[in-house]
């Protein structure tokens, strides 16, 4: 991979943890995102062991642009993510995701923020 390609990848990689942080920093319960090329990004405030792996970039942009426990668990389903870590703190991590508190305007900032990666 070129020098060039590697700054570009890491630019992204920045701007998705900086997106991620902002987006679940108040989340009552803690997880780790694992992206696909293995860098982990923890967020929230109760650290729980539920780790969500993303397998591109593609499909954390479809799920990030509305994170909602719906979209969370038909990625699950269709084998988009994988998720580790114990079967009930999962759900109660992805249920919290309804309740996150983003204003219009911010959710508006970080939608076009995600298109733009």
């Amino acid at each position: 991979m070129s020098t060039e390609m590697k700054s570009l990848e890491n630019s992204t990689i920045s701007k998705i943890n900086e997106i991620v942080r902002s987006i679940f920093s108040d989340s009552e319960y803690g997880l780790t995102f694992i992206l696909w090329d293995g860098t982990k990004i923890e967020v929230g405030k109760k650290v729980q062991p539920i780790k969500i792996h993303f397998t591109s970039l593609e499909i954390f942009k479809k799920i990030m642009l509305n994170p909602t426990a719906g979209k969370f668990a038909e990625a699950y389903c269709d084998e988009l993510i994988d998720i580790e870590g114990d079967l009930f703190d999962s759900i109660a991590t992805a249920d919290s995701f309804d309740y996150l508190n983003i204003p219009f305007l911010k959710k508006i900032i970080y939608g076009i923020k995600i298109w733009m990666i």
